[in-house]
């Protein structure tokens, strides 16, 4: 019996690409220090606090109902509530912001896995339920591993988180 290779394979980012053990927000917001103006609005206790009560109404509200907010809205939002401005572009908050508060490691196996697909010609992409863009998300996996995927799709750029009917 002839074995048919498929055409491609979709990978999700969290858990199957790289692995986020934790998630540190105070180091993120601390990394953001020098960028943000002016300096006497700066509260990071009350950023976080801020951040923790925003995080659990848009569990109950946003991921109840498939719904992604993006990084940049979630950002945009919390320099706005505290009269802040950032002196980097948004792609570079995100990979600073997410860089910054999350280590990440390769999955065992995986780079092995990858180069067996690519032996065979078998196309990957990634697809993942993230605020990240796919620009930080790739700039994240670039810098992790040395695999071209076809292309990098995120549910922030779609609104909706999979699996979704729509």
């Amino acid at each position: 019996m002839t074995r048919l290779n498929p055409r491609m394979i979709f990978f999700d980012y969290g858990q199957t690409l790289l692995h986020e053990e934790t998630f540190d927000l105070r180091a993120a917001y601390e990394a953001f220090m020098p960028h943000l103006h002016p300096r006497e609005n700066i509260d990071i206790d009350k950023m976080l606090e801020l951040s923790d009560e925003f995080y659990i109404d848009m569990r109950k509200l946003a991921f109840a109902n498939s719904v992604e907010v993006s990084f940049e809205a979630y950002f945009n939002f919390l320099l706005d509530m505290f009269d802040l401005s950032c002196d980097l572009p948004i792609l570079e908050c995100e990979k600073l912001y997410w860089f910054s508060a999350c280590p990440a490691e390769v999955l065992p196996g995986l780079k092995e896995t990858l180069a067996e697909l690519d032996r065979r010609g078998i196309r990957t992409a990634v697809i993942s339920n993230i605020s990240f863009s796919s620009e930080a998300m790739q700039a994240r996996i670039d810098n992790h591993l040395d695999h071209k995927f076809e292309f990098v799709v995120t549910s922030s750029e779609t609104i909706l988180r999979k699996p979704e009917k729509w």
